[in-house]
């Protein structure tokens, strides 16, 4: 049978050898084996006896069990990595996947997330992989958003706009003319929404969002600019020099301070007036009109009946007795659910 034995090396460790004889004779050659814990060399020591005191299949000496060698189990299979390997995220594809299934938003909202996804955030990160943290750090969030703010000149140009102004149109000089910092805030807050999405992924695609604490333009500087407001003498010149058909309507809107897309919204059953008595016993006309709702642009630039820009939007006006006598000749001979202002063909 097998043996084990004990020695202490030079340095104080212990070293268990296991011995046997080939075949378990006398005459068979002496064989050993060391292992450095006695439960090692116990285990070993049964291999031995239960191969018939021959070397266990797969031992290699000095070395160990062969690579894919399992005893009990046999040969397995050492050639694959521990973990598949992990696909790519590309931030193209996600961020397009991700504005299509967004809830609790307008179709026309979507339609603009996916132009300013493509204009300026897919031209930057669209091939970055969002797996990979060194892709996209924050100082690539940084760099693009000083981009932003300065523009992009034109190499070639041999004059250039020293101002550009803020909108879509073109000017000399630029590829892409500087951005407003609002606009840029509005970009980065889409940024930040696909990056934090990735980050929120089970399981999450990235350990942190690199668009988060970015130092944005400060938005009160375009501000600066006083705003200029009409004196009733201007206002009356404006009204009378537009078409009749529209000089009410004007007027309408500037009284009630509503938006326009809520005031050519508005139908016969919003407005209400009730017959009153004022304290001299002389009847009076008392009125109001509720804002419900507005019309809205489509993705396609079609336009569609729908709930005002915001909750508080939905709201209830009081009416001057100016606004009420501007309002009557709108509402007489109309079904409730047409519209107030509406052109001689009833557009």
């Amino acid at each position: 049978m097998a043996t084990i034995n004990q020695r202490t090396l030079a340095d104080g460790r212990s070293r268990y050898w296991v011995k046997w004889r080939l075949g378990g004779t006398r005459g068979g050659a002496p064989q050993s084996e060391p292992f450095d814990t006695r439960a090692d060399a116990h285990t070993f020591k049964l291999h031995v006896e239960a191969a018939g005191h021959h070397w266990p299949e797969n031992w290699i000496p000095r070395q160990g069990w062969a690579e894919g060698w399992v005893p009990g189990h046999g040969w397995i299979n050492t050639s694959q990595d521990d973990e598949p390997e992990v696909e790519p995220v590309i931030f193209a594809n996600f961020a397009r996947e991700l504005i299509d299934s967004m809830t609790g938003i307008e179709e026309r909202t979507r339609a603009d997330y996916h132009r300013e996804l493509e204009l300026h955030l897919i031209p930057h990160f669209g091939q970055v992989n969002l797996r990979d943290v060194t892709q996209l750090k924050p100082k690539d969030v940084r760099a693009w958003v000083n981009q932003l703010r300065t523009g992009l000149p034109d190499p070639k140009a041999s004059y250039r706009t020293p101002n550009p102004s803020r909108g879509r149109r073109k000017e000399p000089g630029w590829l892409r003319k500087p951005l407003s910092a609002k606009f840029i805030h509005n970009l980065h807050g889409l940024l930040f929404s696909i990056c934090e999405a990735a980050v929120r992924e089970d399981p999450p695609i990235r350990p942190s969002n690199p668009a988060a604490r970015t130092r944005l333009p400060r938005a009160d500087h375009e501000a600066d600019t006083e705003m200029c407001f009409l004196t009733r003498e201007e206002f009356t010149l404006l009204r009378d020099s537009m078409h009749p058909d529209v000089r009410d309507m004007v007027e309408v809107f500037v009284r009630t301070g509503m938006r326009y897309s809520e005031l050519i919204a508005l139908q016969v059953r919003d407005v209400s007036f009730t017959p009153t008595i004022d304290h001299d016993g002389q009847q009076q006309v008392r009125g109001h009109l509720d804002v419900r709702r507005a019309w809205k642009r489509g993705p396609n630039n079609t336009f569609h009946l729908g709930a005002p820009k915001t909750r508080s939007s939905r709201r209830r006006l009081p009416l001057s007795p100016r606004t009420i006598d501007l309002l009557r000749p709108r509402l007489e001979g109309k079904r409730p659910e047409e519209f107030v202002f509406t052109t001689d063909q009833g557009s």
